[in-house]
C-alpha cells in the first residue's frame, strides 16, 4: 500500500516538474499612438485684484509675527507686546491665514504668468530684502523648470531663496512692522469681516 501511494506521489511530482508546452498567444492588433497632452500654457485672462500680491503677503507675514511671537512669549512666561493696536486674536489669525493663503494662491498663478516676462519684477527681486518679499518671489521661480530662466534670473532666484533662509525674527518683526497702514485699511475691514460672519 505504501509503494502505492510513493509511486503515484513520484509520479505527480515528476508530472508537475516536466516542461509544458505553452502555445505564444496570438497576434494583438496594432494600437494607436498614445496622444501626448499639448505643453502650450494657458494664459490666464486679465484680472483686477482689490489687493496687492505684496500687501496680501505683508498681512499674511505680520499675522505669522504676531502668532509665533505670542508662543514665544508663552513659553516664556511673559505678557507679548503689540505690534500694531490691531493686532488680531488668535482665533482671527486662523481665519485671516485662510482667506489670505486662498487670495495668495489665486493671483500666485497671474504673478507666476508674468514673472518672467514683466520688468518690474526684475526691480521687485533687487528689492525683495526691503520688501520682505524675496521668500515669496524665490518660490514661484522655482515653480519654474529651471531651463526656461536665464543666467540672471537664475542668479536672482538663489539669491533670493538665500536672503530668504537667513531672515532672523528681527528681521520677520521689521517686515510686519513696515505695514503701518494697516489697522483700518480695506484689506483690514474686510478680514475683520470673514471673521464676524
Amino acid at each position: 500500500m505504501a509503494n502505492k501511494f510513493l509511486n503515484l506521489f513520484l509520479i505527480l511530482f515528476f508530472a508537475s516538474c516536466t516542461e509544458k508546452l505553452v502555445s505564444p498567444p496570438p497576434p494583438q492588433p496594432p494600437q494607436p499612438p498614445i496622444e501626448v497632452p499639448s505643453t502650450v500654457e494657458k494664459v490666464l485672462p486679465s484680472k483686477k485684484f482689490d489687493y496687492s500680491f505684496e500687501e496680501l503677503n505683508a498681512v499674511a507675514n505680520y499675522a505669522t509675527v504676531v502668532f509665533s511671537r505670542r508662543i514665544d512669549d508663552q513659553i516664556a512666561h511673559k505678557k507679548s507686546p503689540k505690534i500694531f493696536k490691531c493686532d488680531p486674536s488668535d482665533d482671527e489669525i486662523n481665519v485671516w491665514t485662510m482667506q489670505l493663503k486662498s487670495l495668495i494662491d489665486e493671483q500666485a498663478l497671474y504673478v507666476e504668468q508674468n514673472i518672467l516676462t514683466d520688468k518690474k519684477y526684475i526691480d521687485s527681486f533687487t528689492q525683495c530684502e526691503k520688501t520682505c518679499m524675496c521668500g515669496e518671489y524665490a518660490a514661484i521661480l522655482q515653480n519654474f523648470n529651471p531651463s526656461k530662466l536665464n543666467r540672471t534670473q537664475l542668479f536672482q532666484l538663489s539669491d533670493m531663496d538665500r536672503k530668504h533662509k537667513a531672515m532672523t525674527s528681527d528681521q520677520s518683526l521689521a517686515c510686519a512692522k513696515q505695514f503701518k497702514n494697516f489697522c483700518g485699511s480695506p484689506l483690514h475691514r474686510q478680514l475683520r469681516k470673514i471673521v464676524q460672519q
